[in-house]
């Protein structure tokens, strides 16, 4: 097990105390299960030297689901890779590895689900450090030895934890999709749209829909950023985040460099 402090910058430590965050480190991990099991390593050496990782997060609420405080609830955050055979993907259980239990209580900020989410990537694709893109994961079983590397693929989670973990407005926001430029949601009637650019979310011709490029969303995130850190007004902020449909997060995973470079 490793941990970091999960320091919130918008407000100071609870009792003079900062969270810490324990996760299980992806690298010792493989390594280990690696060292211990032919078979996990015969499979590795079977899928290939490139794979794709997602990441699954999922709130658990144990014990009554209508108690008014967080009590025991917490965040499951997991990760697997996209390459699995078929037979290995469909098991009813362990086909995750476990990156960490987070209690909701210590993301005690509307944007902590984002930061942690950038967090978790930097820990698996660190620019400066162990990354699977780059350096990937040596794994030795005997006398051999294997570099697996991936790209990161998917994040997996509801509809709310996926906005949470993003910053986007979700499926109330006037932009619902922060993949879509010109999606409309919360806006009125179907008939009532005025823009001929713009598409309703019932619009049944997906063809109008004019998607983001890695290059597009990289200069939105970069203007609302400019904007917002040159100390726009708040009337402005308000404007430029409803109508891209992401909210501005110092370090969240939008704003993150190294988050969209993933």
């Amino acid at each position: 097990m490793e941990h970091f402090e999960f320091v919130e910058e918008d407000e100071p430590e609870a009792n003079g105390v900062v969270p810490t965050i324990e996760y299980i480190n992806p690298f010792a991990l493989m390594s280990h299960l690696a060292s211990i099991s032919k078979e996990f390593f015969k499979c590795f050496a079977s899928l290939g030297p490139c794979l794709r990782i997602y990441l699954y997060a999922d709130e658990v609420c144990p014990g009554h689901q209508n108690r008014p405080d967080e009590a025991r609830a917490y965040v499951a955050w997991y990760w697997s890779f996209v390459d699995y055979p078929g037979w290995y993907q469909n098991r009813r259980c362990l086909s995750y590895f476990v990156l960490a239990f987070v209690q909701t209580k210590s993301l005690r900020l509307k944007n902590s689900t984002s930061r942690l989410y950038n967090y978790f990537i930097d820990i698996m694709f660190n620019p400066g450090g162990f990354n699977f893109e780059t350096t990937g994961v040596r794994l030795v079983n005997g006398l051999d030895s294997i570099v697996v590397k991936a790209t990161y693929s998917i994040t997996l989670a509801d509809e709310p934890a996926l906005a949470k973990m993003k910053g986007s407005k979700g499926h109330s926001g006037r932009e619902p999709c922060i993949k879509c430029k010109n999606l409309l949601g919360a806006v009125g009637a179907y008939e009532d749209s005025e823009n001929p650019y713009c598409v309703h979310y019932l619009e049944q011709d997906f063809g109008r829909v004019d998607l983001h490029t890695a290059a597009s969303f990289d200069e939105m995130a970069r203007h609302l950023k400019t904007q917002v850190e040159g100390r726009c007004t708040k009337a402005v902020k308000a404007s430029l985040e409803q109508a891209y449909g992401i909210t501005y997060i110092k370090d969240g995973a939008c704003f993150s460099d190294n988050v969209r470079r993933v």
